[in-house]
Protein backbone atom coordinates (compact mmCIF):
# COMPACT_ATOMS: atom_id res chain seq x y z
CA UNK A 1 0.00 0.00 0.00
CA UNK A 2 1.38 3.42 -0.96
CA UNK A 3 1.64 6.44 1.33
CA UNK A 4 -1.07 8.30 -0.58
CA UNK A 5 -3.35 5.28 -0.28
CA UNK A 6 -2.67 5.13 3.47
CA UNK A 7 -3.78 8.76 3.79
CA UNK A 8 -6.92 8.03 1.76
CA UNK A 9 -7.78 5.34 4.28
CA UNK A 10 -6.82 7.19 7.47
CA UNK A 11 -8.57 10.53 6.83
CA UNK A 12 -12.07 9.11 6.14
CA UNK A 13 -11.59 6.77 9.10
CA UNK A 14 -10.81 9.79 11.31
CA UNK A 15 -13.80 11.75 10.02
CA UNK A 16 -16.10 8.80 10.68
CA UNK A 17 -15.37 8.99 14.41
CA UNK A 18 -15.47 12.78 14.84
CA UNK A 19 -18.86 12.54 16.59
CA UNK A 20 -17.67 9.95 19.11
CA UNK A 21 -17.05 10.74 22.82
CA UNK A 22 -13.82 12.66 23.62
CA UNK A 23 -11.98 9.63 25.00
CA UNK A 24 -12.63 7.71 21.77
CA UNK A 25 -11.51 10.72 19.73
CA UNK A 26 -8.28 11.00 21.73
CA UNK A 27 -7.58 7.32 21.09
CA UNK A 28 -8.28 7.62 17.35
CA UNK A 29 -6.17 10.79 17.12
CA UNK A 30 -3.28 9.01 18.81
CA UNK A 31 -3.43 6.14 16.31
CA UNK A 32 -3.50 8.53 13.34
CA UNK A 33 -0.58 10.54 14.78
CA UNK A 34 1.56 7.43 15.34
CA UNK A 35 0.91 6.14 11.82
CA UNK A 36 1.65 9.48 10.18
CA UNK A 37 4.81 9.93 12.27
CA UNK A 38 5.99 6.47 11.26
CA UNK A 39 5.60 7.47 7.61
CA UNK A 40 7.62 10.66 8.09
CA UNK A 41 10.46 8.83 9.82
CA UNK A 42 11.00 6.40 6.96
CA UNK A 43 12.21 8.20 3.84
CA UNK A 44 14.18 7.27 0.70
CA UNK A 45 17.89 7.84 1.26
CA UNK A 46 17.77 7.00 4.96
CA UNK A 47 20.44 4.60 6.22
CA UNK A 48 18.70 1.52 7.56
CA UNK A 49 21.84 -0.32 8.72
CA UNK A 50 25.56 0.44 8.83
CA UNK A 51 28.51 -1.73 9.85
CA UNK A 52 30.49 -0.83 12.94
CA UNK A 53 33.20 -3.46 13.08
CA UNK A 54 34.38 -2.23 16.48
CA UNK A 55 31.12 -3.22 18.16
CA UNK A 56 29.35 -5.71 15.89
CA UNK A 57 30.23 -9.40 15.71
CA UNK A 58 30.98 -9.81 12.02
CA UNK A 59 32.50 -13.18 11.16
CA UNK A 60 33.90 -15.29 8.32
CA UNK A 61 31.69 -17.87 6.66
CA UNK A 62 33.66 -20.59 4.90
CA UNK A 63 33.02 -23.78 3.00
CA UNK A 64 35.75 -25.24 5.21
CA UNK A 65 33.25 -25.34 8.07
CA UNK A 66 31.40 -28.21 6.39
CA UNK A 67 34.15 -29.63 4.16
CA UNK A 68 36.72 -31.72 6.04
CA UNK A 69 38.98 -31.88 2.96
CA UNK A 70 39.85 -28.19 3.46
CA UNK A 71 42.64 -27.62 5.96
CA UNK A 72 41.44 -24.43 7.63
CA UNK A 73 39.11 -21.45 7.35
CA UNK A 74 40.36 -17.87 7.04
CA UNK A 75 40.56 -16.14 10.44
CA UNK A 76 38.90 -12.76 10.85
CA UNK A 77 41.09 -9.92 12.10
CA UNK A 78 39.53 -6.74 13.41
CA UNK A 79 41.28 -3.37 13.06
CA UNK A 80 39.46 -1.16 15.57
CA UNK A 81 41.61 1.86 14.77
CA UNK A 82 40.45 1.93 11.13
CA UNK A 83 37.12 0.22 11.88
CA UNK A 84 37.63 -2.50 9.27
CA UNK A 85 37.86 -6.30 9.18
CA UNK A 86 40.18 -8.45 7.10
CA UNK A 87 40.96 -12.09 6.49
CA UNK A 88 43.34 -14.15 4.36
CA UNK A 89 43.39 -17.70 3.07
CA UNK A 90 46.09 -20.16 2.07
CA UNK A 91 44.62 -21.36 -1.21
CA UNK A 92 41.41 -22.10 -3.09
CA UNK A 93 38.85 -21.66 -0.30
CA UNK A 94 35.29 -20.41 -0.69
CA UNK A 95 34.74 -17.79 2.01
CA UNK A 96 32.85 -14.58 2.74
CA UNK A 97 32.50 -11.91 5.41
CA UNK A 98 29.18 -12.47 7.20
CA UNK A 99 27.04 -9.98 9.10
CA UNK A 100 25.67 -10.83 12.56
CA UNK A 101 22.03 -11.94 12.64
CA UNK A 102 20.91 -8.74 14.39
CA UNK A 103 22.86 -6.33 12.17
CA UNK A 104 19.81 -5.34 10.14
CA UNK A 105 16.86 -5.19 12.54
CA UNK A 106 13.36 -3.75 12.30
CA UNK A 107 11.20 -3.71 9.18
CA UNK A 108 13.48 -5.29 6.60
CA UNK A 109 10.98 -4.77 3.80
CA UNK A 110 12.02 -1.08 3.83
CA UNK A 111 15.21 -2.20 2.09
CA UNK A 112 13.27 -3.23 -1.01
CA UNK A 113 14.27 -0.96 -3.92
CA UNK A 114 17.06 0.33 -1.69
CA UNK A 115 20.82 -0.02 -2.09
CA UNK A 116 23.42 -2.25 -0.47
CA UNK A 117 26.68 -0.27 -0.34
CA UNK A 118 29.99 -2.09 0.16
CA UNK A 119 33.62 -1.01 -0.02
CA UNK A 120 36.09 -3.89 -0.45
CA UNK A 121 39.87 -3.87 -0.76
CA UNK A 122 42.16 -6.59 -2.07
CA UNK A 123 45.53 -6.54 -0.28
CA UNK A 124 47.33 -9.45 -1.94
CA UNK A 125 46.30 -12.28 -4.24
CA UNK A 126 47.75 -15.11 -6.33
CA UNK A 127 46.35 -17.53 -8.88
CA UNK A 128 43.40 -17.38 -11.25
CA UNK A 129 40.22 -15.38 -10.69
CA UNK A 130 37.14 -17.54 -9.99
CA UNK A 131 33.69 -16.08 -10.85
CA UNK A 132 31.07 -16.76 -8.18
CA UNK A 133 28.39 -15.01 -6.13
CA UNK A 134 29.90 -11.79 -4.78
CA UNK A 135 27.05 -11.04 -2.37
CA UNK A 136 24.49 -13.44 -0.89
CA UNK A 137 21.33 -12.51 1.01
CA UNK A 138 20.90 -15.35 3.49
CA UNK A 139 17.31 -16.18 4.39
CA UNK A 140 16.13 -18.36 7.26
CA UNK A 141 14.57 -20.40 4.43
CA UNK A 142 17.41 -21.67 2.23
CA UNK A 143 15.23 -21.84 -0.87
CA UNK A 144 14.96 -18.02 -0.71
CA UNK A 145 18.72 -17.32 -0.60
CA UNK A 146 19.61 -14.76 -3.26
CA UNK A 147 23.00 -14.12 -4.86
CA UNK A 148 24.50 -11.72 -7.38
CA UNK A 149 27.64 -12.06 -9.52
CA UNK A 150 29.80 -9.71 -11.56
CA UNK A 151 30.41 -7.03 -8.92
CA UNK A 152 34.13 -7.71 -8.55
CA UNK A 153 36.43 -7.86 -11.56
CA UNK A 154 39.75 -9.60 -11.94
CA UNK A 155 42.57 -7.22 -10.94
CA UNK A 156 40.44 -4.85 -8.85
CA UNK A 157 42.17 -3.46 -5.77
CA UNK A 158 39.60 -1.21 -4.08
CA UNK A 159 36.07 -1.84 -5.26
CA UNK A 160 32.77 -0.16 -4.30
CA UNK A 161 29.51 -2.05 -4.74
CA UNK A 162 26.23 -0.14 -5.03
CA UNK A 163 23.79 -3.01 -5.40
CA UNK A 164 20.10 -2.39 -6.03
CA UNK A 165 17.90 -4.48 -3.74
CA UNK A 166 15.21 -5.59 -6.14
CA UNK A 167 14.50 -8.37 -8.61
CA UNK A 168 15.65 -6.29 -11.62
CA UNK A 169 19.27 -5.91 -10.53
CA UNK A 170 20.52 -9.37 -11.56
CA UNK A 171 19.94 -11.38 -8.36
CA UNK A 172 19.22 -15.09 -8.74
CA UNK A 173 17.80 -17.76 -6.45
CA UNK A 174 20.85 -19.82 -5.53
CA UNK A 175 18.94 -23.09 -5.15
CA UNK A 176 17.20 -22.81 -8.53
CA UNK A 177 18.74 -22.15 -11.97
CA UNK A 178 17.42 -19.24 -14.06
CA UNK A 179 14.68 -20.03 -16.57
CA UNK A 180 16.74 -18.40 -19.31
CA UNK A 181 20.49 -17.87 -19.53
CA UNK A 182 21.45 -14.41 -18.28
CA UNK A 183 17.96 -13.66 -16.97
CA UNK A 184 17.12 -13.36 -13.29
CA UNK A 185 14.66 -15.93 -12.01
CA UNK A 186 13.64 -13.76 -9.04
CA UNK A 187 10.20 -12.18 -8.66
CA UNK A 188 9.32 -9.16 -6.50
CA UNK A 189 7.55 -11.54 -4.13
CA UNK A 190 10.68 -13.71 -3.84
CA UNK A 191 12.79 -10.67 -3.03
CA UNK A 192 10.47 -9.27 -0.37
CA UNK A 193 10.10 -12.71 1.25
CA UNK A 194 13.90 -13.02 1.33
CA UNK A 195 14.27 -9.60 2.97
CA UNK A 196 11.60 -10.33 5.56
CA UNK A 197 13.37 -13.57 6.54
CA UNK A 198 16.93 -12.20 6.24
CA UNK A 199 19.37 -13.58 8.82
CA UNK A 200 22.72 -12.51 7.31
CA UNK A 201 24.49 -10.89 4.39
CA UNK A 202 27.59 -12.60 3.00
CA UNK A 203 30.15 -10.53 1.11
CA UNK A 204 32.67 -12.63 -0.75
CA UNK A 205 36.29 -12.36 0.30
CA UNK A 206 37.89 -15.30 -1.53
CA UNK A 207 38.20 -14.70 -5.28
CA UNK A 208 41.36 -16.50 -6.41
CA UNK A 209 42.68 -20.03 -6.70
CA UNK A 210 45.81 -19.08 -4.75
CA UNK A 211 46.35 -17.39 -1.41
CA UNK A 212 44.93 -13.90 -0.86
CA UNK A 213 44.10 -11.28 1.75
CA UNK A 214 40.96 -9.13 1.57
CA UNK A 215 39.56 -6.44 3.82
CA UNK A 216 36.05 -5.08 4.23
CA UNK A 217 35.85 -1.36 4.89
CA UNK A 218 32.20 -0.32 4.72
CA UNK A 219 28.76 -1.96 4.56
CA UNK A 220 25.43 -0.15 4.69
CA UNK A 221 21.84 -0.44 3.51
CA UNK A 222 20.08 2.68 2.22
CA UNK A 223 16.31 2.88 1.88
CA UNK A 224 15.00 3.22 -1.65
CA UNK A 225 11.85 4.47 -3.30
CA UNK A 226 8.58 3.04 -1.98
CA UNK A 227 5.17 2.79 -3.65
CA UNK A 228 3.82 6.28 -4.08
CA UNK A 229 7.25 7.92 -4.17
CA UNK A 230 8.86 9.30 -7.30
CA UNK A 231 9.87 6.40 -9.53
CA UNK A 232 13.60 5.85 -9.97
CA UNK A 233 14.90 3.36 -12.56
CA UNK A 234 16.31 0.20 -11.01
CA UNK A 235 20.07 -0.28 -11.19
CA UNK A 236 21.20 -3.12 -13.40
CA UNK A 237 24.50 -4.91 -13.17
CA UNK A 238 24.18 -6.73 -16.48
CA UNK A 239 26.95 -4.65 -18.07
CA UNK A 240 29.21 -5.16 -15.08
CA UNK A 241 28.54 -8.89 -15.09
CA UNK A 242 29.33 -9.08 -18.81
CA UNK A 243 32.60 -7.20 -18.29
CA UNK A 244 33.64 -9.69 -15.62
CA UNK A 245 33.34 -12.67 -17.95
CA UNK A 246 36.96 -12.57 -19.07
CA UNK A 247 39.49 -15.35 -19.36
CA UNK A 248 41.14 -16.01 -15.99
CA UNK A 249 44.89 -15.97 -15.84
CA UNK A 250 47.46 -16.98 -13.25
CA UNK A 251 49.19 -14.02 -11.66
CA UNK A 252 50.27 -12.49 -8.39
CA UNK A 253 49.74 -8.96 -7.19
CA UNK A 254 49.97 -6.76 -4.12
CA UNK A 255 48.04 -3.54 -3.68
CA UNK A 256 49.95 -0.50 -2.47
CA UNK A 257 46.77 1.05 -1.02
CA UNK A 258 46.30 0.45 2.70
CA UNK A 259 44.33 3.45 4.02
CA UNK A 260 46.54 3.32 7.12
CA UNK A 261 47.12 6.55 8.99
Amino acid sequence: ISRSEQSDVLIPYYQQYRSKPPIVMRYISWIVLVLMTHQSLASPGDTLAVADFRLQEWSVWSAAASDTSIDSSPILKRDKFQNIVRAKDTGKIEWSFESPADWFAGDKSLAYNGTLQVVMQAITWTGAFIPDFDVVLVSSKKRLNLGIKGLRRDGDTTRTYNVALNEKAGWTLIKRPPRHTGESNVTAQDFIHCLNSLVAIRIRGGFYSGSEETQLRTVSIVQGQMAGDETVPATSFAASAAASRTISRDHSCESSIRYDL
